[in-house]
């Protein structure tokens, strides 16, 4: 039995990936959009997981997955609406990155505290972010 299989090139084309910067890539209309601040846009292919909690002006972005080895019934919007809580009883961003520290799973999180917005990724670094040199590109872009 042989069977051919088709495979759609744009879906596999940057599978996975994800674009951060100053305003949505139009050039992946089937990719997911997502506003992070005034200043940031997230355009993410379709197969890569992402989920955002929003309270106010913060919000905490996650992509990929993320995993609780104290709560392992806990998905990824239950820990992320548990550092939302974090978040909230923190005025700097600095404090808050302690409540990562057990988290694993593979995943880059977006904290926006409404004056600052910070990327980062889980302390494996499996889930990696490249960026644009502002000394040669004014905008950044991850």
């Amino acid at each position: 039995m042989n069977i051919k299989k088709k495979y759609n090139i744009e879906e596999l084309l940057f599978r996975r990936q994800f674009i951060l910067g100053p305003y949505f890539m139009d050039a992946f209309p089937s990719w997911n959009k997502i506003k992070i601040s005034d200043l940031f846009c997230l355009t993410v292919h379709p197969e890569l997981n992402v989920s955002q909690t929003v309270q106010g002006d913060k919000s905490i972005t996650l992509l990929g997955f993320i995993l609780d080895p104290d709560n392992e019934q806990a998905r990824d919007k239950d820990i992320l609406n548990d550092l939302m809580q974090k978040l909230n009883a923190h005025e700097s961003l600095d404090s808050f990155f302690q409540y990562t520290y057990p988290l694993g799973g593979r995943w880059i999180l977006i904290v926006d505290n409404g004056k600052r917005t910070v990327l980062f990724h889980d302390p494996m670094g499996l889930r990696e972010v490249f960026f644009t040199n502002r000394h040669f590109e004014k905008e950044l872009w991850c």
